[in-house]
């Protein structure tokens, strides 16, 4: 694996996600905040820098008062809140989502970066509680539930560390008025390239034949393909798989949605 600072397309897609270069213009961010966070965390431990250093390298942060920019330190807030977001249950974190994008599997960052004071199998239950009953209105046909919006984040896990012996469940139903999934699975979420959002368009029954293409090829278990909003694919899948699934995107060295589009597009000749 080449160092960062040695792979310039890499380099770019992570300033272009988080730093100066990527604001006030018409481009979204090309990586998810999961993958723009993994990117952060290597370049800090390949370069051996602080989260000072690595905020004024990627234009994340900037000095707290202008007057004194050449002597005072970069502000490392941002840094350390997309390493945080790198606590979050990898069986949920991929619902981490950007401002703009919008289905039910992307759930708002800051969001989900309330909710890291919780443990990781109450991370889990909440989340995917919350997308359970999304998926639930949309197949249904009714109506779009209320969002779900940072300042009730905060408030869940201020309310769970205030009742940490009240079960979960129950917890989940009173706070939320939601019945709670029965079981915990592992989400790999994507930003889907052209010939993938094609084929998804194209064949109806495109997660049935996807779920093929991925059963005879990684071992585990695959429950659900969804790519609801046109833009991004969610793969739901046993911790077999998305063990499997992060090794060999490891190996490939690229970003998680360019290693899935990949995969896919091979197996879709």
């Amino acid at each position: 694996m080449v160092r960062l600072i040695q792979s310039p397309k890499l380099l770019a897609k992570l300033l272009l996600s988080v730093g100066k270069q990527g604001r006030g213009t018409s481009q979204r961010q090309p990586l998810t905040p999961i993958e723009a966070a993994k990117y952060i965390k290597r370049y800090m431990e390949e370069e051996n820098l602080d989260a000072h250093q690595v905020s004024e390298k990627l234009g994340l942060g900037r000095a707290r008062d202008t007057t004194k920019m050449l002597f005072e330190k970069t502000d490392k807030t941002q840094v350390e809140f997309f390493l945080k977001l790198l606590e979050l249950s990898p069986a949920s974190r991929d619902f981490c989502a950007w401002d703009w994008e919008e289905g039910i599997d992307r759930i708002n960052m800051t969001i989900l970066f309330r909710l890291n004071a919780l443990p990781h199998n109450e991370q889990d239950k909440v989340i995917q509680t919350i997308r359970k009953q999304k998926k639930e209105f949309r197949d249904s046909g009714g109506e779009t539930p209320t969002p779900f919006i940072s300042t009730e984040a905060h408030k869940i896990s201020i309310e769970r560390r205030a009742n940490p012996d009240i079960p979960i469940d129950e917890f989940i139903e009173k706070t939320l008025k939601i019945r709670p999934v029965t079981e915990i699975h592992n989400f790999v979420v994507c930003r889907m390239q052209e010939k993938l959002k094609i084929f998804v368009k194209t064949n109806d029954d495109y997660p049935a034949k996807l779920i093929e293409i991925l059963k005879n090829n990684i071992d585990g278990v695959f429950y659900d393909v969804d790519a609801e909003n046109g833009a991004s694919i969610t793969i739901e899948m046993d911790q077999t798989a998305l063990k499997i699934f992060d090794e060999h995107q490891s190996k490939k060295d690229v970003p998680y949605s360019q290693f899935l589009n990949e995969f896919l597009e091979d197996k879709l000749g």
